[in-house]
């Protein structure tokens, strides 16, 4: 298996001053690195920004090399919600969520694939929605997924695409998510979840009927039901 080097580097430039810097490569010994430094700890040889280098790297470096080594077993970190969940009518429920790389290089996650995993009632696959008042099914567990390379992704709790059937009646189902990540076919990791997603209809004191999608502290709702 491939590691990362992290090391604290400390480059002499021919005039005799110091650069320091955090370096990582793709092994402890001899992996080709990147160094990053600012300018005010520069010499006239070893100039401000991103140079490449080699473990063990004490007094070596190759000066205006001009490109990053790619860190092949990055992986995303920091996956958050940004944002509060929105209603955007109909019923729909939207959500956006963003990450980064371990290595501070999204295209470093070229071999990563981050995504949701949405499970319903008891494992059988297609899930049937509870009819009345729907007329739907889906794949069940739910696997929707983008390149690590992305900066972020939406997500959307629909209504299960506008299949209402009459007679309505009061009905409250949840499903289970989680958002995940494997890179280069590796094991999955987990991100975020389980967060609960919860499906109600209810009727209304005038008879008529309500539906409401709830994740996350947000909501969506339709009222009444058409």
């Amino acid at each position: 298996m491939t590691h990362t080097a992290y090391a604290t580097a400390k480059l002499t430039s021919p005039n005799g001053r110091k650069a320091t810097g955090v370096m990582e490569g793709t092994n402890t010994t001899q992996a080709e690195a990147t160094l990053s430094y600012e300018a005010s700890d520069t010499g006239t040889y070893l100039e401000a920004g991103t140079h490449s280098v080699y473990c063990p790297c004490m007094g070596m470096f190759i000066n205006n090399v001009g490109s990053q080594a790619s860190v092949s077993n990055a992986y995303p970190v920091n996956f958050v919600q940004v944002g509060p969940g929105e209603d955007l009518g109909d019923a729909d429920l939207h959500f956006n969520y963003s990450w980064q790389s371990s290595s501070g290089k999204l295209p470093d996650l070229s071999a990563c694939v981050i995504y949701e995993v949405v499970t319903y009632g008891n494992g059988n696959s297609p899930f049937v929605w509870p009819s009345p008042p729907w007329n739907y099914s889906n794949l069940n567990p739910v696997v929707n997924g983008v390149p690590g390379t992305d900066d972020g992704f939406s997500d959307d709790q629909l209504d299960g695409d506008d299949s209402w059937t009459k007679p309505y009646k009061a009905v409250t189902f949840p499903a289970t998510q989680y958002y995940r990540y494997t890179c280069n076919g590796g094991s999955e990791v987990n991100l975020m979840g389980p967060m609960s997603i919860v499906r109600t209809v209810s009727q209304n004191a005038n008879s008529t009927f309500m539906y409401q999608v709830t994740k996350s502290g947000a909501s969506a709702t339709i009222n009444p039901l058409p």
